[in-house]
């Protein structure tokens, strides 16, 4: 919003500087971006927060300047008069609102004998300041009335109408307009026009049409002040594919006081500016809710809020500065905000205001109250919420197992989730781009994106990647979930004596094991099932845990990696898992027990079993069947080979056995190894290798 100090000054008295001044209407909030001299007099511009329109014009400027300096703010006598009503003339131009919803409002009058010419010197310098290009005498004080009071106004050449009404309606079907820039546009039944009785004549609230536009011929000017509808507006103004001064200031909601002043104060500068004759007195069409609105305000919860000393006397004497009416004792307001501040509705609004006016440069800086708990020795500790701590000790183990944390949009296009194969789920009914069309269903999307950008630019050749995020289902009961992804893939570069690993699923499998168990979770089963469709090759594993689903895994498809630019050649493994159901179950408790006197003996096994056999199966078994000795079984070797049958495989354990403070026997631990041994051939048939 750009404006001059020597308009200012028809509404206040000023007599500072006017760097003081910008540097007082910053304070306030209403930063001013820039400060020049323009011949004898200032422009100032300065950004305006969309909840106030009341700022978009002079007299809101003059309003908010006489709040920040604590002066008086007073319509000048000669404007008091402009906005007298007119008195009764000649019979009235007939207008209809065909559209009372998207038009609440709207007046009209007719200006007889006008002559056309172009405007006084000072106006088109005035003009040409402010941004504004001059086009007439009629139109540009259309324009002066609108960075004045803010109202918009549009005026016709009334010869140029056809029919004997004039409708406010919406367009219908096939329906052009070429407007006052030259362009000829469709119209559709969304929009708001402005239409004679055989066409549209102008789009409400935004521009003019070609048709019947003033120029030097116009003898007769129809002059329109209305309140259109923001919402309708800013519909309107996406369609047609243009934004006007005009419809910048409705789509945000003008004062609705303004419509008649700004029709009335206008009509007589153009009678007399262009000699032309007032047809009243103003026709109005349709009414405004009155803008009536209490809001109750205790002064001691604004001392609280704020944490800013004010005494009632001055929070009453600011909220009057700004036009507010309070009434009421200093226990308690009772707070009537004026009709041109829409933004001032609850209480909280006002505790803003207050603030604002009294100067965020006096707000304490303080640190956020932090909820505390005392303990048994009586000392004070934060209280931190319990899933919140689960997942910082999850990030941190994660890290601490040397993978990184990436994060990633929630909002994806449709092409990058068919990419991974998988459905849109839930799109955005107004999406600011194509690109964020889709709430993402699951993380894979964005851990193969990051992936594939940190390849091309050869960061590094082993990734263990991980991402706590939220995802978002398309039915209520998972409509939103917290995920948490894994994803690993390349070979980290191996120390001079050994063979490069690919970290592969099993790698991805044991880091997940490990939290589980460091966490507290339980054990998880890896289970064979459905393929997961999508993403996953045949065998995708399920995991469970206590027989509750918690996440999918496996190897990710060949054309889902070639359609993220992947190398097929690069495999990468993937994991996903419902981290809502794992933080929100309590921890498991972890026992510890003595270390053993001496050490433990150990033994290996190898059997031989059907290719169904899963090993959690086995190793459950084992562990079963090895008590009270036995203290520890790992897998060391899994075989299918020559020596293996067909249809068969070997799994191979080392056991530890021990019974803490003494030595077993041979005998001991032998007969330990047949019970392991007569275990696995009865439940699964297993033959010793």
């Amino acid at each position: 919003m750009k404006f001059l100090l020597s308009w200012l000054k028809e509404f206040i008295e000023l007599s500072v500087p006017p760097e003081t001044l910008a540097e007082r209407l910053t304070l306030v909030g209403l930063e001013v971006t820039s400060l020049s001299r323009v011949e004898e007099d200032w422009l100032f511009e300065a950004e305006v927060t969309p909840n106030r329109p009341d700022l978009l014009s002079h007299l809101g400027i003059a309003r908010e300047t006489a709040a920040a300096l604590g002066r008086p703010f007073r319509f000048p006598r000669w404007l008091e008069k402009e906005f007298r009503p007119l008195p009764a003339g000649g019979a009235a131009f007939p207008i209809t609102v065909e559209d009372p919803d998207g038009c609440m409002l709207y007046c009209g009058l007719v200006i007889d004998g006008v002559h056309v010419a172009p405007s006084p010197p000072e106006t088109v310098r005035r003009l040409a300041r402010l941004g504004i290009r001059a086009v007439n005498n009629v139109v540009d004080i259309t324009n002066l009335c609108l960075l004045e009071l803010g109202q918009p106004l549009h005026a016709f050449d009334l010869s140029k109408l056809e029919g004997e009404v004039l409708m406010v309606r919406r367009a219908r079907a096939g329906e052009r307009l070429e407007t006052i820039d030259g362009i000829a546009r469709p119209l559709s039944p969304e929009l708001l026009v402005i239409a004679d009785s055989k066409k549209p004549v102008a789009l409400a609230g935004i521009m003019g049409g070609r048709a019947s536009e003033i120029g030097p011929q116009t003898k007769q000017v129809f002059l329109e002040s209305a309140w259109f509808k923001p919402t309708v507006i800013r519909r309107g103004t996406r369609l047609a594919k243009t934004a006007t001064e005009s419809s910048y200031r409705f789509e945000r909601g003008v004062h609705p006081e303004m419509v008649r002043r700004a029709a009335v104060r206008a009509a007589r500068w153009i009678a007399r500016e262009a000699g032309g004759k007032i047809r009243g007195p103003l026709l109005e069409i349709g009414a405004l809710p009155p803008p009536f609105r209490a809001i109750a305000l205790k002064p001691k919860k604004v001392e609280a809020v704020l944490g800013m000393k004010s005494s009632p006397a001055q929070q009453r004497r600011l909220l009057e500065s700004v036009g507010c009416k309070v009434t009421g004792s200093s226990r308690g307001w009772r707070v009537e905000p004026p009709s041109w501040r829409a933004d001032l509705k609850i209480p909280e609004d006002l505790h803003e205001e207050l603030a604002r006016l009294l100067g965020y440069d006096r707000c304490p800086t303080t640190l956020p109250a932090v909820p505390r708990r005392r303990v048994d020795s009586g000392s004070a500790v934060f209280r931190e919420e319990p899933r919140i701590a689960r997942e910082s000790r999850l990030r941190d183990r994660l890290v601490s197992s040397g993978a990184q944390e990436i994060l990633t949009y929630s909002l994806l296009s449709s092409d990058q989730l068919s990419r991974c194969g998988l459905s849109p789920g839930l799109k955005i009914r107004n999406p600011l781009s194509a690109e964020q069309a889709c709430l993402r269903p699951s993380l894979l999307p964005g851990a193969l994106q990051v992936l594939s950008l940190n390849l091309r630019r050869k960061t590094d050749s082993a990734f263990f990647l991980f991402e706590v995020g939220q995802i978002y289902g398309p039915s209520k009961d998972s409509r939103e979930c917290r995920a948490l992804s894994l994803l690993a893939a390349g070979s980290p570069d191996p120390r001079w004596n050994e063979k490069p690993a690919p970290q592969d699923f099993f790698s991805l499998k044991g880091i997940a094991d490990f939290l589980s168990h460091r966490l507290g979770w339980g054990s998880l089963t890896w289970k064979k099932g459905v393929p997961v469709p999508g993403f996953f090759e045949e065998g995708a594993l399920t995991v469970l845990l206590e027989n509750e689903l918690a996440g999918v895994a496996g190897m990710i498809r060949p054309e889902v990696l070639s359609a993220s630019e992947i190398p097929v050649e690069f495999p990468v493994a993937y994991a996903e898992f419902n981290l809502e159901k794992l933080l929100l179950k309590e921890p498991v408790p972890v026992t510890a027990s003595a270390l053993a006197k001496v050490p433990p003996v150990m033994r290996d096994l190898a059997v031989v079993v059907q290719e169904e056999v899963p090993f959690e199966r086995l190793q459950a078994a084992v562990l079963e069947s090895g008590r009270p000795l036995i203290q520890e079984s790992a897998l060391f070797d899994l075989y299918r080979g020559k020596q293996v049958p067909a249809g068969k495989k070997s799994f191979a354990f080392r056991l530890a056995f021990s019974d803490g403070d003494r030595t077993l026997t041979e005998e001991e631990v032998n007969q330990a190894v047949q019970h392991v041994l007569k275990a696995l051939q009865q439940q699964f048939q297993a033959a010793l290798r």
